[in-house]
């Protein structure tokens, strides 16, 4: 075994990939808070030093676990799974251990997200380097449900959810965020209302009892929204609540019908008391709100005697008119006919949902009144090379209850489809070989890049078509070889279009595979980086200083700060709460003290002596005349302490206030107002001492006039 002697230093660190990656998203995301799909991410680089962050708070176990699909594809080794979060996962949403998620991250914090914006990477630095220290708690996908954070996907805006949506998923094994959002509703509806009281309250509100909120949820032309009401808690007989029960911060309804209002979280034990205000508007009982006329209600859901309130802004409307709901229907039809669908070789085709997708992207913009769907599209096809338009039925829902049919004509464009004419194939990097036990990413270029149908079928044979033992190719075009296959096979790597028949294909060769070596006994092991937070404490640098320290290498100069009026004294550096001193060269003795370092700027003021100042004198000098029997004067005595510990002056007489010819002289200073007083004339001159730290001015006094 070999004798090291490792040191921590603050260096800029280089961090190579040991394997490429090639990114995948599996069908189903495998996290909640995950992108749709590959094509809904935007994939990017880490730096040297950004990566040294990543992998501080990487749990290897945490991502094996959470991503089979990952695990399948590259093993269970630690470097291809911090490798393919680096390449990937952090750009799709995944999450790198149990205790951090990105997007609720993201989502809870808006002065982050303002910073930050899409820029993932900046969350996952922010978090490692202050967020603790700032009091920032939320920073799972749970912790954000109990807050009552909705959180959207920082690796997908489309991928939303609320706090009703995470609590379920979670609870459920869910991972599919559509499938979440969509089942939540349906968890809150699954039971009624069971009332333990009768009702309270006052001739402006009405109100009634609950032993839960457990309430369905179910409404005609009603909707609630939010995650949270607000709420105010207070002390009660049933015992404390100890799970945090929320409810809908708004909801509405129409005149003469219901909506049903459900407390989340609530303890079956617990009771409720609801009431709302004012009447006119809406009622409750048992939760359920009724419309009675146009306006704004507060309901509130008293809990256990008032151990906690909610409350919930209830917007009551009249419901639409017949006449109405027919101009706007009238609208939206309009809005659809103005939409065209191309139809190529004059096949409008057989999928209805493919056809409303197409119309839906020129026609929903402007119909915009409800929620519409296409019917009787479905199995029609045309071979009629002149057709000019497609007569649909368009279904409104114009509120929960209530749905209008209407006929539209949408516009028919029949094209004919642009057509693949040659495809070229090319391995990554332009390389024509591949060493055995390895893989090469293979590209296929289509011509004209506005074909109709530009996919292709990717295969790899020998020359005669037939398949190759230990070849394969992927979907996406990755070639693999493996370590058993002969040097100088060449493989027949082939894109096949099959609209247009086009084949596209370049040939291969397999070279030996790469000696691994004799494995190092004792192998140095991988660098390890942590991020460096600089406190100049007022001072500033010109040239900045590196962003992370590397274990093991060399002590480094940090380029030294300044500041106006003080003198650099020298650094502290803090790591994992160890607090040390280092000049302008820093090291760590310790190898064992490890983590992101806080590097704080530490300053001795520069040394300005007191100075004293007198006004009502002159050349030092001061002549009392008498008036009565005293002669007095006041003198102000103004110091400036430049950078000594003083606050206050001393004033004597250095002949301490003695009889001169049978003459006195006294001195009294109160705040910075001296007064010096003369009962008989002085021969001679008295002096009068005034001192502040180091500085010291002395006046010459004479009293005459006696």
């Amino acid at each position: 075994m070999k004798n090291r002697k490792f040191l921590a230093t603050f260096s800029l660190s280089l961090v190579v990939a040991a394997a490429t990656v090639f990114c995948t998203m599996p069908v189903q995301a495998a996290e909640l808070s995950m992108a749709k799909s590959a094509a809904q991410v935007s994939y990017g680089n880490v730096s040297a030093s950004e990566r040294a962050v990543l992998k501080s708070l990487f749990d290897y176990e945490y991502y094996k676990k959470m991503n089979p699909d990952v695990v399948a594809k590259f093993g269970d080794n630690k470097d291809a799974l911090f490798n393919h979060f680096v390449r990937c996962g952090l750009y799709e949403g995944r999450s790198l251990s149990a205790n951090f998620n990105v997007s609720a991250y993201a989502s809870a914090y808006s002065d982050l997200k303002g910073k930050f914006g899409s820029d993932i990477i900046k969350y996952y630095i922010h978090y490692a380097a202050i967020g603790s220290k700032e009091n920032r708690p939320v920073t799972t996908l749970a912790a954000a449900a109990k807050a009552g954070v909705t959180v959207t996907s920082i690796a997908d805006s489309t991928v939303v959810l609320t706090p009703a949506a995470i609590t379920y998923a979670e609870a459920n094994g869910i991972t599919d965020p559509a499938a979440a959002m969509a089942a939540a509703p349906k968890a809150s509806s699954s039971s009624s209302s069971s009332s333990s009281g009768g009702s309270s309250g006052g001739s402006s509100s009405s109100s009634s009892s609950s032993s839960s909120s457990s309430s369905s949820s179910s409404s005609s032309g009603s909707e609630s929204s939010g995650s949270g009401g607000s709420s105010e808690s207070g002390s009660g007989e049933s015992g404390e609540i100890s799970t945090d029960p929320t409810l809908a911060a708004t909801a509405t309804v129409y005149v003469g019908e219901t909506t049903t209002l459900t407390i989340a979280n609530l303890p079956a034990e617990a009771t409720v008391v609801w009431a709302s205000s004012p009447e006119i508007v809406a009622t409750v009982e048992d939760g359920v709100v009724t419309g009675k006329s146009a306006g704004t209600a507060t309901v509130t859901a008293t809990i256990n005697d008032g151990e906690l309130t909610l409350t919930c802004t209830v917007t009551v409307t009249e419901p639409e008119t017949p006449e109405q709901i027919a101009a706007k229907v009238s609208a939206d039809k309009l809005a659809i006919e103005d939409a065209t669908y191309t139809a190529f070789n004059a096949t409008v085709g057989d999928d209805d949902t493919a056809f409303r997708t197409a119309v839906l992207t020129t026609a929903n913009d402007a119909a915009t009144n409800y929620d519409w769907t296409i019917s009787n599209v479905s199995g029609f096809v045309t071979t009629d090379a002149t057709a000019e338009a497609i007569e649909v039925t368009v279904t409104f829902a114009t509120t929960a209850s209530e749905t209008v049919t209407a006929t539209a004509t949408v516009e028919l464009n029949v094209a004919e489809p642009v057509a693949v004419t040659a495809i070229a194939v090319t391995g990554a990097e332009s390389a024509t070989t591949v060493a055995a036990g390895s893989s090469l990413q293979m590209s296929a270029a289509v011509t004209p890049d506005n074909a109709t149908d530009s996919s292709v079928v990717w295969s790899a044979v020998d020359s005669s078509d037939a398949a190759i033992t230990g070849v394969s190719i992927s979907t996406s075009g990755l070639l693999s070889v493996e370590s058993t296959v002969a040097a100088g096979t060449e493989i027949k790597v082939k894109a096949t279009n099959t609209a247009s028949g086009v084949v596209g294909q370049t040939t291969i060769t397999t070279t030996a595979a790469a000696d691994p070596g004799t494995p190092d006994p004792d192998p140095d092991p991988d660098p390890v980086s942590y991020i460096i937070t600089y406190d100049y404490a007022g001072g500033t640098v010109e040239t900045a200083n590196p962003t992370s320290y590397t274990v093991g290498s060399d002590a480094i100069s940090l380029n030294v700060p300044t500041k106006s009026g003080f003198t650099f004294a020298g650094w502290t550096i803090t790591i994992g709460g160890n607090t040390t001193a280092a000049s302008t060269t820093v090291q760590l003795s310790d190898e064992t003290i490890t983590g992101p370092a806080t590097v704080t700027a530490t300053w001795t003021a520069n040394s300005i002596p007191a100075s004293i100042q007198v006004t009502g004198v002159t050349d030092d000098a001061l002549t009392i005349t008498k008036s009565g029997d005293t002669a007095t004067a006041d003198i102000t005595v103004t110091v400036d302490p430049g950078t000594e510990e003083v606050t206050t002056f001393t004033v004597v007489s250095e002949n301490a206030a003695v009889t001169v010819a049978d003459s006195t002289f006294t001195i009294n200073a109160q705040g910075n107002i001296v007064t010096l007083t003369g009962t008989a004339n002085t021969t001679d001159a008295v002096n009068v001492a005034i001192t502040c730290g180091t500085a010291s001015k002395t006046i010459a006094v004479t009293v005459e006039g006696f």
